[in-house]
């Protein structure tokens, strides 16, 4: 009993020596990488940026100038279209196969329009048809449609910008469409940095993982990705591949303190050379701030 006891406790000692040498070892690394990344960036929301024009009453473009000359802010970041960006903006419209039908019947604006779809297909009631005027917003929704519903889930219809697809309208509304070029080299222009936010999806597979980080392909000075919402882009599914492209692509992906972001933590622990901390500023903590 006496040397079961004495075995016992020599097998605490090592196993308490073993914890002390790996959280010593950790705490050393955390330390080095602290050091290594101690730099702060300031950083706006593209899109709060925006609501700011609007409600100042000023050019969007104007505005950003001035928060680049006036103030310590060296980052954008630019958040995802969703459908409902084109719609708010005027550049897509958004109907149900009903609404269709009933405008057909009892309305002419847009009946030229209309009149060409009722000729190209039989128009679904549950259905949702959008419809744009510019041949690269028609393309830019069509192909992220595609990778998310796969080409037997949506339906271009004839010649004109028109596609028909089955989904309920605030899914719809919500899927990501991608960062847009022209305002990612148009805030480099003006002299920001550019980070880009990710929407994760519903429907995951690699062709959306690959269509989401394509602008990457194009545009040299994006170093760094944080995401949109309770989940990283790829969870549960593609997290493989999404930590793929962001060694291919040499990205930081930024984590933000105090949110827990469905895989999160697996980029973390795969990648941890790739993580920055982000603190992100409420509304609450922002009205006990002052403005400078």
């Amino acid at each position: 009993m006496f040397l079961e006891n004495k075995y016992l406790k020599y097998t605490l000692y090592f196993v308490m020596l073993v914890s002390m040498v790996v959280g010593l070892k950790v705490g050393a690394e955390r330390v080095i990488f602290e050091r290594s990344n101690n730099d702060v960036e300031m950083v706006l929301s593209y899109k709060e940026v925006c609501r700011l024009a609007l409600l100042a009453g000023v050019e969007r473009d104007d505005l950003f100038k001035y928060i680049k000359d006036n103030s310590y802010i060296s980052s954008i970041v630019v958040e995802e279209d969703t459908l409902e960006d084109y719609v708010n903006d005027g550049k897509a419209t958004l109907l149900r196969g009903s609404e269709v039908m009933n405008l057909y019947r009892v309305g002419y604006i847009n009946r030229h329009i209309l009149t060409h779809l009722y000729k190209q297909t039989r128009v679904k009631p549950d259905s949702y048809y959008i419809f744009t005027d510019e041949k690269d917003d028609y393309e830019r929704i069509r192909d992220y449609l595609i990778a998310e519903f796969g080409k037997d889930g949506i339906t271009q219809i004839g010649r004109w910008n028109i596609i028909e697809v089955m989904d309920e309208k605030e899914d719809l509304l919500k899927i990501g469409l991608g960062i847009s070029k022209p305002l990612v080299k148009k805030l480099s222009n003006i002299g920001f940095s550019v980070i880009l936010r990710l929407h994760n999806s519903d429907r995951l597979n690699e062709s959306v993982i690959r269509k989401k980080f394509s602008v990457l392909n194009v545009l040299g000075n994006v170093q760094t990705i944080i995401f949109e919402g309770d989940s990283v882009l790829g969870y549960p599914s593609q997290m493989e591949h999404v930590q793929k492209k962001i060694a291919d692509h040499d990205l930081k992906v930024g984590l933000i303190e105090f949110v827990n972001q469905h895989g999160m933590k697996d980029i973390a622990l795969k990648t941890p050379k790739s993580v920055v901390r982000v603190h992100s500023i409420t509304k609450s903590e922002m009205e006990n701030l002052s403005s400078e």
